[in-house]
């Protein structure tokens, strides 16, 4: 089987697992991850969906690769997928790791504000572990917080900024990711987002974020810095506290949630993975947009009155905040960005300065990569570079036009093309009747 198409800049990663994430270097996220025997996973803000197989994984195209893991390793990492054996819930967990086992005595949930919020009541270890179906040993090792571990629970790749620089990628393996998608279902995506938020939530997406600065006389992009690894632990633990978990188990929860980013040290026989910093959310795990969104609910609401009294409007989608105004609001543009700046700073998020946009009408306006003068749309250049690319095609062969020495030239034009139809699906739909005629020409599939 062969990938279905994907949003432009996006790869694929295949764990030795056997699961294949979609990584969208732009955001630094994987998006999608599709599983062994056509499993799909839905990670959040889903644009498109399709299916591998064992026997034929996608082609891996990283925009900067560091092989980090082998079969062999990655089944040392990884506990067996074969069934629990029957389960003791009686014993206790109390201690996970220096400086974050303080919580782990405190057993009381507040029951009926989770009940009047639809979330699962649980209020220790063991009530956590039965949720899971997993033991408790196995919840243990999961959630332990070790600075120089032997062993642990993702997949690293370093994936380069447009910036400058890398980012550090954390797939999760099988059993861990499992958990995630368990938090992620039961406890995170039950739960309302801000009407600013326009990422990783059910009907939301880089086009309806366009949507809402379309015709406006200015648009101001601004960029949060280190957003998702920038969320420590303590703050994605006291997230959990609040909507009413036991310390125990808000404990536990933002363990399985974060992680240090690591280096690798040593031969593979002796291997470490040394902490290099504090936990956070790492960019990979599929409970990270959802925590993100929740934990920025704040700065939206802030966000969002600040915007509204200066004559701006306000989304946000993970990182990027975008506002836009007509001409009253010229004049304000200043304060707005001095006014953003200190609410981030009062939520405890940082602007990145070097990323912050002031569009107006006589340029191209863009939004999370569309541009929004008349409405949302993918920009000229990009809609003619296709089209050239289909027509040459057809005379000069498809490989023949990889200019830019894509590893999987087929895949990159799909992901474009998908990208197209999200936003123009009668054009979207023209491109792929020609690329399916021109492959089905050639005998390409």
């Amino acid at each position: 089987m062969h990938p279905a198409p994907v949003p432009p800049g996006v790869d694929y990663l295949a764990t030795a697992t056997g699961l294949c994430y979609v990584v969208n270097p732009n955001t630094g996220w994987i998006e999608i991850a599709l599983g062994p025997n056509s499993t799909p996973f839905d990670l959040g803000n889903t644009l498109v969906t399709g299916e591998i197989t064992q026997a034929a994984p996608p082609v891996i195209e990283p925009p900067v690769t560091t092989e980090i893991t082998t079969p062999e390793m990655s089944a040392q990492l990884d506990f067996p997928t074969k069934p629990e054996p029957e389960l003791d819930y009686t014993e206790r967990i109390d201690h996970l790791g220096a400086g974050v086992s303080d919580w782990l005595g405190q057993e009381h949930s507040a029951v009926r504000s989770l009940q009047r919020a639809g979330l699962p009541v649980l209020a220790s270890a063991a009530d956590l572990a039965r949720a899971l179906g997993i033991s408790m040993s196995r919840l243990r090792w999961l959630a332990y917080h070790n600075p120089r571990a032997t062993r642990i629970h993702y997949v690293l790749r370093e994936v380069r900024k447009k910036s400058g620089g890398t980012r550090q990628l954390m797939a999760p393996l099988h059993t861990l990711g499992r958990v995630q998608r368990w938090i992620l279902d039961n406890i995170l995506r039950p739960l309302p987002v801000d009407p600013a938020c326009q990422g990783f939530h059910p009907g939301r997406s880089i086009a309806s974020n366009a949507a809402v600065h379309v015709g406006q006389a200015v648009v101001i992009n601004m960029d949060l810095k280190d957003f998702f690894p920038g969320i420590y632990f303590p703050r994605v633990r006291r997230f959990f506290f609040q909507l009413g978990y036991s310390g125990a188990v808000a404990t536990i929860l933002a363990l399985l949630c974060t992680e240090a980013p690591r280096r690798q040290q040593g031969p593979e026989s002796q291997r470490l993975y040394l902490a290099l910093g504090p936990r956070g959310l790492p960019q990979g795990a599929c409970t990270s947009p959802a925590l993100a969104n929740q934990i920025a609910r704040s700065l939206d609401r802030r966000l969002t009155r600040q915007a509204r009294a200066m004559g701006f409007r306000y989304t946000r989608y993970a990182d990027d905040l975008s506002f836009s105004g007509d001409e009253g609001a010229l004049p304000q543009i200043g304060s707005l960005i001095s006014a953003v700046r200190s609410i981030a700073t009062l939520e405890t998020f940082t602007i990145n300065e070097a990323k912050t946009r002031i569009q107006r009408r006589h340029r191209a306006q863009m939004v999370t990569g569309l541009v929004v003068n008349e409405r949302a749309s993918v920009a000229r250049h990009e809609i003619r570079r296709l089209r050239a690319i289909l027509h040459r095609a057809r005379f000069e062969g498809l490989e023949a036009q990889n200019h830019e020495g894509h590893r999987s030239f087929l895949a990159w034009l799909r992901g474009k093309i998908a990208f197209v139809s999200m936003v123009r699906p009668d054009l979207g739909t023209r491109m792929q009747t020609e690329l399916e005629a021109l492959l089905a020409s050639r005998g390409t599939t």
